[in-house]
């Protein structure tokens, strides 16, 4: 793929040459930048030390999650990685040096702060597609991986051939699977009140409960929509932590209701983007700006961040929003970063994607998703 960059731009990538393939992926990155900006807020307050903390505990306890949504499903490439691909993924974890951990006890260490092994990395599948994990399952199995499916209970009680029934679903955690809750309504912000989401969730959380005999504790944002009020929503139903689709690395000190996953399907679950990713090292800024991921009005949005002092390299940090490529960064100080879009977001979702380079040829990875407001949405995400 042609790097969409500007020649100016691309100069400010540096390479590495520690291993042979790094070299490889320099040339690529840029390409597998842009392309993650097109698939379909953080509180940590304090200065100095304090920053230089975060910086030492996302180092110790941080980890990639996967979300996939279909294997093999030639009808649907857009949400689907093809076989050869998840192949090519399972064996690129089985051959390298890495710690593919259960999403629980993922969750567990990054809230207690405990130490994770370097280059973790967990799966997880969204909505419980029954032809997708008839080909994954046997594959994971195989090659001893753990494993999440979240899954919908509307679309499961609603039965149909693409969706696993509640028999399988009881069969896949009886042999270890972690399973999470989904909802359909929470994803559609633009069209569904937060009165109809709190419905929707709690209605979701009494059928889990009925039927696995216990309460879910992970939750997935289909597609990764959410705003701050229905991450509040979330949390106050008792789970441990909820998830999105934004591409970043989960670290300690994250906030535990929006941890990020890298999306793989499509033209965006190549074997270099995957293991870049699985590669990559968290990038743990603070105080987040805007807050809200949900855009109503200010489009374009003031987006801004804090990095920790202690972190080197930062003179290398690259920025990419949706369909407007690298960004203007606006430096206030030594660490404070603001983006400078060079246009509106259209309505929808939109992404923006921050690097840099480490000296050993990884890339720390900070990523973002928005959903913005259409001029008919407006009313609709301001009614309660």
């Amino acid at each position: 793929m042609t790097s969409p960059l500007p020649l100016r731009a691309e100069r400010a990538w540096p390479t590495y040459s520690r291993r042979p393939r790094h070299r490889r992926r320099f040339a690529r990155l840029r390409a597998l930048m842009w392309a993650a900006l097109m698939v379909p807020g953080m509180a940590l307050a304090g200065m100095g030390s304090a920053r230089a903390s975060v910086l030492d505990d996302a180092q110790a306890s941080h980890a990639v999650v996967f979300a996939y949504v279909r294997v093999g499903d030639d009808a649907r490439p857009e949400l689907s990685v093809t076989l050869d691909q998840f192949e090519e993924h399972l064996q690129e974890l089985k051959a390298g040096n890495y710690n593919v951990a259960r999403l629980d006890d993922v969750v567990t260490a990054l809230r207690d702060g405990m130490p994770l092994p370097d280059r973790t990395v967990v799966l997880t599948f969204d909505l419980a597609h029954r032809a997708s994990m008839q080909l994954a399952v046997p594959r994971l199995e195989a090659a001893g991986f753990p494993y999440a499916v979240f899954v919908p209970p509307a679309l499961v009680d609603a039965g149909g051939e693409q969706v696993m029934n509640w028999d399988e679903l009881r069969a896949l955690k009886a042999r270890g699977a972690v399973i999470g809750l989904q909802t359909i309504s929470v994803n559609d912000l633009a069209h569904t009140s937060l009165d109809r989401m709190q419905a929707d969730l709690d209605d979701a959380i009494r059928r889990y409960h009925e039927e696995f005999g216990s309460d879910p504790q992970l939750f997935a944002y289909p597609f990764g929509e959410y705003s701050l009020a229905l991450r509040d929503l979330v949390r106050s139903r008792g789970l441990t932590a909820a998830f999105g689709r934004q591409s970043s690395v989960a670290f300690a000190g994250d906030d535990l209701f929006a941890l990020p996953r890298f999306p793989l399907s499509g033209n965006f679950a190549g074997i270099d983007r995957f293991r870049l990713a699985a590669e990559a090292l968290p990038l743990p800024v603070s105080d987040v700006t805007p807050r809200d991921p949900v855009l109503v009005a200010e489009n374009p949005p003031n987006i801004g961040f804090t990095l920790p002092d202690a972190l080197s390299g930062v003179e290398q940090l690259a920025c990419f929003a949706s369909g407007q490529g690298r960004t203007e960064l606006n430096w206030l100080g030594d660490t404070r970063v603001e983006i400078r879009l060079a246009e509106p977001f259209p309505p929808g979702q939109a992404r923006i994607n921050c690097t840099m380079p480490t000296d050993d040829g990884r890339w720390r990875w900070f990523g973002r998703q928005f959903f913005i407001a259409g001029p008919t949405d407006v009313g609709m995400l301001m009614t309660p």
